[in-house]
């Protein structure tokens, strides 16, 4: 063989096995793998589970129901007949509740003293030449004048005369003569409230004297009634009765008491028949015939 004709050998031939070259210290660059999201139920969070080659399998149990669940129907009510305990009530209790209502009205009138706010005064006026007359009114400083009239007492006359009163006025107001025969009514004389004094002239007519009656009210009263008047509350409570008789019926019958609520209807044509009685038994009673 020729010095020319040399045998390239492969150079990796004459290297032990544990040398290594540098083609196989720097590998091809590979992508890494991409992360798989996997969510949980019941949780917001996203967990990143790595790509393997082999895939993660799930196992898990069935739930399985143990034992059987009944349901139970609703008990129907069995069907009640008429209760007349409950119907007597509901045809009997506004009669009771009237009656109840008009002994209190009555007892608290009985004892109201009128006499406390209202006070009258009677007074005789002559006439010189039996045609005109003058007197004067003196109210106190705690009350109005209330009414001015007069009256003989028999009621025989065939007149009387009055004054227009106004318990708040302060200028002059008119006195009239009033005539029963003919009707007629006619201004005859003034009121000055600044000084009380009345005077008048009959028209036609003569008097020797007259008697007349004078009404006083207190201002207080006047003004503002009677405050805190049972009268007043008794009052208010009887207009209020025939919602309550209403809200009455519409609840005894949302409560099931069908008994009571017929009872109630009952008892509004009954009235027509009980309740002339029953004023009637009143009216007995409030005479002394019992």
């Amino acid at each position: 063989m020729a010095e020319g004709d040399e045998v390239k050998s492969d150079p990796s031939e004459g290297r032990p096995f544990f040398e290594i070259g540098e083609e196989a210290s720097n590998p091809p660059a590979s992508t890494p793998p991409t992360p798989l999201f996997m969510g949980s139920l019941g949780t917001s969070n996203s967990i990143p589970v790595e790509h393997t080659a082999t895939p993660t399998q799930l196992t898990g149990d069935v739930s399985v129901l143990s034992g059987s669940q009944t349901f139970s129907l609703p008990q129907i009510p069995e069907k009640q007949g008429m209760q007349w305990g409950q119907y007597f009530l509901g045809l009997f209790i506004p009669f009771g509740i009237v009656i109840v209502m008009i002994v209190i009205l009555g007892l608290v009138e009985s004892q109201t003293d009128y006499d406390n706010y209202l006070r009258y005064e009677n007074i005789e006026v002559t006439s010189e030449d039996n045609s005109t007359f003058e007197f004067s009114i003196e109210p106190t400083e705690d009350e109005f004048l209330d009414g001015v009239y007069n009256y003989d007492g028999t009621y025989d006359q065939d007149f009387y005369v009055y004054v227009v009163v106004y318990p708040e006025q302060t200028s002059k107001t008119d006195v009239y003569q009033y005539g029963y025969s003919n009707s007629e009514q006619i201004e005859i004389g003034y009121y000055d409230p600044s000084n009380g004094t009345v005077f008048f002239q009959l028209d036609n007519l003569s008097a020797e004297s007259m008697a007349f009656e004078i009404g006083y009210i207190d201002r207080d009263h006047y003004y503002y009634g009677d405050q805190n008047q049972p009268v007043e509350i008794i009052e208010t409570i009887f207009c209020m009765l025939p919602f309550v008789y209403i809200v009455g019926i519409i609840a005894s019958f949302m409560k099931g008491k069908k008994s009571l609520g017929y009872g109630l209807l009952t008892a509004l044509p009954a009235s027509i028949v009980i309740g002339p009685a029953l004023f009637f038994i009143f009216l007995i009673i409030a005479f002394g015939g019992l």
